[in-house]
C-alpha cells in the first residue's frame, strides 16, 4: 500500500513541476513535451528503482518472520510431540512394571515351605527359614569365604542348594526380572528433571554426563523403591545368602546398586555388622545421599552377563 502511494504522490509532484514550469495549457511542442520527458525519466526511474529494492528488502523481511514463526510454531509441536510420546512410553513401561511387581508379590503370597510335617506360605514361610539360615551363616559364610572369590562363590551355592534346594527359584526369578526390566528402561535419558534436588551435596561440582546419569538412576530408583517396600526382614535376610552364590551374581548386582538390602537388620542374623557389611559394596544397605555416584556408574560397566 505505501508503494502505491509513493507512485501517486510521485505522480502529483510531477504533475505540479510540469504545471509549474510549463503552465496550465498543455503544450503541443515536441521539444517541450521532450524536455518534460527528460525531466521525469531522469526522477522517476531511480525513484522506482529505489522503491523496488526497498519492496524486495521489506518482502524478505517478512518472509523471515514468517518463516522464524513457521520455525517456532514447528519447535513447539516437536516439543509437544516428544512430550506426548515420553508419556505414551511411560505409561508402557509402568504397566509392564506393575505387572511383573504383581507377578513377584504372587510368587511371595505363594511361597511354600514344608518342615517338620508343617506347611508355611507366604512371610511366615520366609520366617521360618531363619534358623537354617542361622545355621548357613555361621557354618557356609563365615567359614567358606577365602581370597578366591568364585571358589567362594561355587562352595557358598553348592552348600545353600544343598541345604535349600531350589524353595526360592521362583521367587528370586521374578525379582530379578523386574530388577533388570527397570534398570534396562532408557526412556529416563531424556529426562529434564533438576539436578540439584538429586546430587548429592558433597559434591561440589560434576560433569554433565554424571548428572544425566544420577537423574536417570534416580528416576528408576522409584520404582525400585517400591518393590523393596515390600520386603519383610526375612526376605532381606534370604536375600543377603542367596546373592551370595554363583546363580545370584547377576540378582546381587543389582541389589548393589539400588540398596535392596536398606534397612536390614542384621541383628536378627548370626553375623556382625562388620562381617555382614563385608560380602556387599555399602550401596547395598545405604540411601541414595550416602551413594558415591561416581563409582556406581563406573559399577555399571561390572554388571554381569
Amino acid at each position: 500500500m505505501w508503494l502505491v502511494g509513493g507512485v501517486a504522490l510521485l505522480t502529483v509532484f510531477m504533475l505540479a513541476m510540469y504545471l509549474k514550469t510549463f503552465g496550465t495549457v498543455l503544450s503541443n511542442k515536441q521539444d517541450v513535451w521532450g524536455q518534460f520527458g527528460d525531466f521525469f525519466g531522469g526522477i522517476l526511474n531511480p525513484l522506482l528503482s529505489s522503491l523496488a529494492l526497498a519492496a524486495v528488502l521489506v518482502t524478505l523481511r517478512i518472509q523471515g518472520q514468517d518463516l522464524k514463526a513457521a520455525q517456532d510454531e514447528n519447535r513447539q509441536t516437536n516439543l509437544h510431540l516428544d512430550a506426548q510420546a515420553r508419556y505414551i512410553r511411560l505409561q508402557s513401561f509402568e504397566s509392564v512394571f506393575f505387572r511383573l511387581l504383581d507377578l513377584h508379590l504372587n510368587a511371595k503370597k505363594e511361597f511354600t515351605l514344608f518342615a517338620d510335617g508343617v506347611e508355611s506360605k507366604g512371610v511366615s514361610g520366609f520366617e521360618r527359614v531363619g534358623n537354617e539360615l542361622s545355621e548357613f551363616e555361621l557354618n557356609t559364610l563365615l567359614v567358606v569365604v577365602s581370597n578366591d572369590e568364585a571358589r567362594s562363590a561355587e562352595l557358598i551355592s553348592q552348600r545353600f542348594e544343598e541345604q535349600f534346594g531350589n524353595v526360592f527359584s521362583t521367587y528370586f526369578r521374578s525379582m530379578y526380572q523386574v530388577l533388570k526390566y527397570v534398570d534396562a528402561y532408557t526412556g529416563f535419558k531424556s529426562s529434564h528433571m533438576p539436578a540439584e534436588s538429586l546430587v548429592n551435596p558433597s559434591l561440589a561440582v560434576v560433569g554433565s554426563d554424571l548428572v544425566s546419569y544420577i537423574s536417570e538412576y534416580q528416576a528408576k530408583r522409584q520404582y525400585v523403591n517400591m518393590l523393596r517396600a515390600q520386603m519383610e526382614q526375612a526376605e532381606r535376610r534370604v536375600l543377603f545368602s542367596s546373592c551370595l552364590t554363583a546363580k545370584g551374581a547377576g540378582l546381587k548386582f543389582y541389589v548393589e546398586k539400588y540398596s535392596l538390602l536398606k534397612g536390614m537388620n542384621v541383628q536378627r542374623t548370626s553375623l556382625t555388622d562388620e562381617q555382614a557389611y563385608s560380602f556387599y559394596s555399602s550401596s547395598a544397605f545405604h540411601g541414595h545421599e550416602s551413594i558415591d555416584y561416581a563409582l556406581l556408574k563406573a559399577n555399571d560397566k561390572k554388571q554381569p552377563i
